[in-house]
């Protein structure tokens, strides 16, 4: 058996978890995606919506795939944690990370929705 079939075998009995994705609305995910890219002089990787993360996680036989949002102003909290909340009914391998803002004054409300309303991490 050749090396490449033994790695496949042993994916396919293994756990892999992608720990770290960025997706965006479809209308702006390509802008999304490039803004990441150029901020941390990364190669891009797809084009920022959820529908390819899920075809490349599948294609390399990924079982869990963690969201992560990211409020760039304070006001934008609340929707960054409900749109990630929501891309959990897409595909059950998705697990959806919150998060909060320095900017935000009430930080313990946004703790609270993250675990209670929105049932994130």
């Amino acid at each position: 058996m050749c090396l490449d079939n033994q790695v496949s075998s042993a994916l396919t009995e293994i756990e892999v978890v992608d720990v770290h994705n960025h997706v965006f609305p479809d209308r702006v995910a390509m802008r999304g995606a490039e803004s990441i890219r150029d901020y941390y002089n990364l190669p891009l990787r797809g084009d920022g919506t959820l529908q390819t993360l899920l075809d490349d996680s599948s294609a390399f036989n990924v079982t869990h795939i963690v969201l992560c949002s990211a409020a760039l102003q304070p006001q934008k909290v609340h929707t960054a944690n409900e749109f990630v909340a929501a891309r959990r009914t897409f595909d059950s391998r998705i697990v959806s990370l919150g998060t909060t803002h320095a900017g935000v004054d009430d930080q313990a409300a946004v703790f609270k929705q993250i675990e209670t309303t929105l049932c994130l991490r």
